[in-house]
């Protein structure tokens, strides 16, 4: 499975600026790793999943590491390290992040949402790092899963042992990324010949419309609201 499948191909909210989900989605998922209710939070998860729902079994394949993430929280309840009730919230609440990230950022691509940072004044230097990172976890993905595939049509790496077949695929992961880090080096070499300053230059322009201000003011009313009643026990304006 290589890691560009798990790409959302339908983004119902291309009519945005992508500045303005970024701002949005930050803010939503800010409000949902503090909300403690069970209902909100299953609320969250599921007009997620049906803005999500043509792209269903990608985003539960994404969702799939965290699952092994959460079930360090079942190991903690199953020896009395941890509430029941306090495991099942943070479970929520992650799933909750993740979907509101793959709705609102996740959805327009790599590309276009190092744009929108770059054009919301982030460090530059760090947006690059983050591209070029990006980049390469692409093309190692595929360096490493073509090979293993190649690995399991010899027969003999199956009839080994379970310790031979580990060890094969060690040495498949390693090789990779010992390739991945001399190809990185030749890329920086021919980039700095060029004259790349670590900078990656903007491309995209846009133009903000009145849907944008409305959804980053809804968003960012949510975190006043939510965040003056877990503060004070009560809304503001009662």
């Amino acid at each position: 499975m290589y890691l560009n499948r798990l790409d959302i191909r339908h983004d119902i909210l291309h009519c945005f600026d992508p500045r303005a989900r970024v701002i949005a989605g930050a803010s939503l998922i800010l409000v949902s790793i503090h909300v403690a209710h069970y209902t909100i939070l299953a609320g969250i998860m599921g007009a997620c999943m049906l803005l999500l729902r043509h792209d269903f079994f990608r985003v539960i394949k994404r969702l799939a590491p965290l699952e092994v993430f959460c079930a360090l929280f079942l190991l903690q309840v199953l020896c009395g390290l941890l509430p029941r009730p306090m495991a099942l919230v943070l479970v929520l609440r992650i799933h909750c992040a993740a979907l509101l990230y793959m709705l609102s950022v996740a959805s327009m691509g790599f590309g276009v949402f190092a744009q929108a940072l770059a054009s919301l004044r982030v460090n530059s230097k760090l947006i690059s790092i983050l591209y070029l990172t990006h980049r390469y976890i692409y093309m190692m993905s595929d360096t490493v899963f073509h090979a293993v595939k190649a690995m399991r049509f010899r027969k003999s790496v199956n009839t080994n042992g379970i310790i031979f077949i580990w060890k094969a695929y060690a040495a498949v992961f390693a090789a990779a990324l010992c390739a991945a880090y001399v190809k990185a080096e030749n890329v920086n070499a021919a980039l700095l010949s060029r004259g790349f300053d670590g900078l990656i230059p903007r491309t995209n322009i846009w133009r903000w419309s009145v849907a944008d201000s409305v959804l980053v003011v809804c968003c960012l009313v949510s975190v006043v609201v939510y965040g003056t009643y877990t503060v004070i026990k009560h809304l503001f304006f009662v």
